[in-house]
């Protein structure tokens, strides 16, 4: 990203803006009300430029609190205070991939998923799906325990991607899904199809939907976190409260037993009733997380969510959460060498967190320098 870029949303976009914050609280005495108008400033881009893209939410609810200034804001990198260069607040289109883990469709030992926790399932990937606005873009990749692909290229065509979400989800189940998910290749694969600089307005998600049991791989995981950074990629995670079912346990093999009698006493007679139901028998169990999401998640300044029920929960006002942020940039020293990793803490100040007292901070903690 070269040269100088003037940012200035249109009236409509604007207003939009104004509408959709003033439904939001504003946590804290003296912070601006939502949808206060102020000028909107003039980004010089530069390679040199660190964009953040930080979420404040009111702890107890978690909505996104509005009406926070440039200086309610610190920037620590490596424990010294940044200037910040470059302050704004707005709705973010997105440019968000779904990642689709497979496996959820089989248990351990291939049982189908319970038809109607299963559809709750679908239905919630499809409803977020539909919550992608027209401006945004939206792309599809899936991961299962022998390798990922990407369904849908990341595109304005959202029908297309409905289209691989439904084919993905309820289409033939290939033995390569059962076992554990290959979630960072798919972080890798899906972090590589954001391309060029990060264009100013827009938000770089990727949407993760797994049940978190993938094993961890440190060599993997450092990878994956890197392109991630790298590209400015902001994980979120559906963590879906799903159980598995799988074959009940069989008795014991007739070898097993102890040998019967020579002459067996004569049985009564069985009396009439319903024959035994010659189908596999199951049982529902919980598997534990592995929890191989969360570091990805706390690195690029994410959160994951852990639904009791998908019924419950509102995807407007999900994705509201993911389109609202404060963006902040800020210029690295210059004499600091490109491509090393540097501890970052955003934080209010002290004369913030008095007025925002119950507020929390969500921000990437680390970056590779431009």
């Amino acid at each position: 990203m070269h040269g100088s870029v003037a940012y200035a949303p249109s009236l409509l976009y604007s207003l939009a803006i104004s509408a959709f914050l003033a439904s939001f609280p504003v946590s804290g005495e003296g912070v601006r009300a939502a949808g206060t108008q102020e000028k909107r400033p003039v980004y010089t881009a530069s390679s040199r430029l660190v964009l953040l893209d930080v979420l404040v939410q009111e702890r107890s609810t978690g909505q996104p609190v509005s009406g926070l200034h440039q200086d309610d804001f610190e920037i620590r990198d490596e424990g010294e205070l940044r200037d910040i260069s470059h302050f704004d607040t707005e709705l973010f289109r997105l440019d968000v991939i779904f990642i689709l883990d497979l496996t959820s469709r089989v248990s351990a030992r291939g049982v189908p998923t319970g038809e109607s926790t299963y559809r709750a399932f679908y239905n919630a990937v499809v409803e977020a799906a539909r919550r992608v606005g027209e401006l945004d873009r939206l792309g599809v990749v899936s991961m299962s325990a022998n390798g990922v692909a990407i369904l849908a290229d990341l595109g304005y065509e959202k029908e297309k991607s409905l289209q691989a979400i439904r084919d993905a989800l309820f289409g033939p189940v290939a033995p390569d899904t059962i076992g554990r998910p290959r979630l960072y290749p798919a972080l890798i694969l899906a972090g590589s199809q954001f391309r060029g600089e990060q264009e100013l307005g827009r938000r770089r998600v990727v949407l993760v939907w797994t049940h978190n049991r993938a094993l961890r791989n440190e060599e993997e995981l450092k990878q994956a976190i890197a392109v991630l950074k790298d590209r400015s990629v902001t994980v979120v995670g559906i963590v879906s409260p799903l159980k598995r079912l799988r074959a009940a346990p069989q008795p014991p093999s007739p070898g097993s037993r102890p040998p019967a009698p020579r002459f067996p006493p004569r049985l009564p007679p069985v009396p009439p009733g319903p024959s035994p139901d010659p189908r596999p028998q199951t049982e529902v169990v919980e598997e534990p997380e592995t929890y191989a999401l969360d570091p990805v998640v706390e690195s690029t300044g994410g959160t994951i969510l852990r639904p009791a029920g998908f019924d419950l929960v509102d995807w407007n006002a999900f994705l509201g959460r993911v389109r609202w942020k404060y963006r902040l940039a800020f210029y690295p020293p210059p004499d600091l060498p490109s491509g090393i990793e540097r501890r970052l803490e955003v934080r209010l100040t002290d004369a913030a967190q008095q007025k925002c007292r119950n507020c929390i901070v969500t921000a990437r903690s680390s970056y590779r320098v431009p």
